[in-house]
Order: structure tokens, then C-alpha cells, then sequence
């Protein structure tokens, strides 16, 4: 029996050749495309026909989620986390929108053009909180003893002591960012909040932070990016990775869902 991948398409990811690849080898893949997928594609709309043009062949294979705003309110839990994620009008409606983007038909090309400015809108906020983002992370990174920033850039197992904070600032950092988001005063308990797109979000960004923080990067990075970054791999967390072309991206991503299985595992081996 074929076992069905679900894949979150990184933007970097739209023009690859693996892309089709992807798609053509397997009926059972499945590609998934998060509201920030929609946002940096569609600033172009040349560039958003030709994946267009790919994904409606296999229109079939797409999954559209839910706004992110939607999805970070849902009640983290893992039972049926993805049909709660599914956006099932949109996903239905695919084919026929995409021949319709495609085609330039009446009306769509300004409806984007729309969406492109309220996105613009967006990505200047993010441009902005960019700054206050990175002097946070800064002054986080100047707090770690220098004997484990050398352990993160060689390799080296961080000491108890190091991965215990980390556990503990992830920890804040999610149920800070759950709790702001959702509205709920009330924080879920930590098998459950494991399950909530900013916890992930959270545990992505800090997993970036640290690679940052080890090679040096911080006063470089582009933390507007980062941001948006850090989406796809929180959502690639609750499915089968990611189909894009940006290594740190994967990389993030690979570390934070090793991360999130051992933790998985140890808990049902304590509740065992």
C-alpha cells in the first residue's frame, strides 16, 4: 500500500524542476500551500502563472490551507489536526481558480493586484518589527557561554545544562506566542501545545537563532525573512518536510522536527 506525502511548497520552491518531479512520481504526494506560499508568490504575477500552470495539472494533489491567523487559534491538539488545517472550499476550488489566473480572466488579475498591495502592507510591518527582533536576539545570543557557542558551530553535544534552557526558553517562548495569538489566557497542557503553530513557530525561530548565533550571522540576517522562513517550517513540522530550494530553510526544519520527535518519544515512553 502507497503511503500518501504531504509536502508544505516553499516559495523558493516554485520554479524547480522537482517540483513536477514531485508531483508526477507519486498520485499519493500531495503539495501544501500555506497563506505565506499565496503572499510571496502572488507579488509576482508572471512568476505565479508558471507554478500555477504546474500545480493545476495536478490540481488534484493540492491542498489549500487555512489562514495562519485561523490555524494558531484552532485548539492544539493531534487528533485531526489536518482536516482542521484543510481549507476544503479553497482546496475544491483550486482547479478552477488557477485556470482562471492562468487564462488572465476577467476581474482575477485586479483581484490579486489587490492582495498584493494589503501584502505589501504586511511585509513593511514585518520590515519594521524586523529591527526590534534582531537587537532581541542579539542581546539573547550575548548571554550564551562561549563554550557552547563553540559545541553549536562544531557539532559538539550541548551540555544538560544548555539543552535544558533551551527546552525552557522554547517552552516560553511557544506558550508566550499561543497564548498572545489564540486570545486564551489559559495555556494548554504540553502534550497539547506541542500541537500549536506558534509553539512550532517559536521552536523554529530559536532553532534559527541559534545557528545564527554560532556562525555569526545575527547582525546580518534579514529577520523580515527569516519570519516568513520560519512559517514553512513550523507548518512542514506537522507533515512530510518541504519542497524548496533554501538549505538553512531545511535545515531548520530538519532540527526542529528531530527536536519535536525525540520529545514526542519521550513522552510516550514515560506515559508507557
Amino acid at each position: 500500500m502507497t503511503n500518501t506525502v504531504n509536502k508544505i511548497l516553499d516559495a523558493s520552491g516554485n520554479k524547480l524542476p522537482i517540483l513536477e518531479e514531485y508531483l508526477c512520481s507519486s498520485r499519493t504526494n500531495t503539495v501544501i500551500l500555506t497563506d505565506y506560499w499565496a503572499m510571496e508568490t502572488f507579488r509576482s504575477i508572471p512568476r505565479a502563472k508558471e507554478v500555477l500552470q504546474i500545480l493545476a495539472k495536478y490540481h488534484k494533489q493540492v491542498v489549500v490551507l487555512k489562514s495562519s491567523t485561523v490555524i494558531s487559534r484552532l485548539r492544539p491538539r493531534s487528533h485531526g489536526l489536518f482536516n482542521r488545517m484543510m481549507d476544503y472550499e479553497q482546496t475544491r476550488a483550486f482547479a478552477e481558480f488557477s485556470k482562471a489566473f492562468v487564462t488572465s480572466s476577467p476581474g482575477v488579475d485586479e483581484h490579486i493586484r489587490g492582495q498584493q498591495i494589503r501584502t505589501d502592507h504586511f511585509f513593511n510591518d514585518l520590515a519594521r518589527a524586523a529591527v526590534t527582533m534582531r537587537e532581541a536576539m542579539i542581546k539573547m545570543a550575548s548571554q550564551i557561554h562561549p563554550s557552547d557557542l563553540k559545541g553549536l558551530r562544531t557539532g559538539e553535544q550541548a551540555t544538560p545544562d544548555f539543552g535544558r534552557r533551551n527546552f525552557n526558553t522554547v517552552r516560553f517562548m511557544g506558550e508566550a506566542l499561543h497564548k498572545k495569538i489564540s486570545g486564551n489566557s489559559k495555556i494548554p497542557a504540553f502534550e497539547d501545545i506541542l500541537f500549536s503553530v506558534p509553539y512550532r513557530f517559536s521552536l523554529c525561530s530559536y532553532c534559527l537563532f541559534l545557528l545564527r548565533a554560532a556562525d555569526g550571522t545575527l547582525q546580518s540576517a534579514k529577520t523580515r525573512n527569516d519570519h516568513t522562513d520560519m512559517t514553512y517550517a513550523a507548518y512542514a513540522t506537522f507533515f512530510d518536510g518541504l519542497i524548496s530550494n533554501d538549505k538553512a530553510l531545511v535545515g531548520v526544519y530538519s532540527i526542529s522536527a528531530a527536536w519535536i520527535d525525540t520529545v514526542l518519544r519521550k513522552m510516550e515512553t514515560t506515559i508507557a
